[in-house]
């Protein structure tokens, strides 16, 4: 279910920059298939990918703050 969710806000964050699939992908010099990959919700991301992708997009996937909490 966390997976989807990654993948469905990966997705709306491609979209919102008014960006189809295969444009983003040209713009990151990466496959399609890596692209469809990636927003199958079943990809297992790397860090690295993933603040990449923070990067590019201009979203948060990653939430490194502290933890008051713990």
């Amino acid at each position: 279910e966390n997976k989807i969710r990654l993948a469905n806000k990966i997705a709306d964050a491609i979209e919102a920059k008014g960006l189809k699939k295969q444009e983003f992908a040209k713009k990151i010099n990466k496959n399609n298939s890596e692209i469809n990959k990636w927003l199958s919700g079943k990809h297992n991301f790397t860090v690295e990918t993933l603040f990449f992708l923070q990067n590019e997009l201009g979203i948060k996937l990653l939430d490194l703050e502290p933890d008051d909490t713990i």
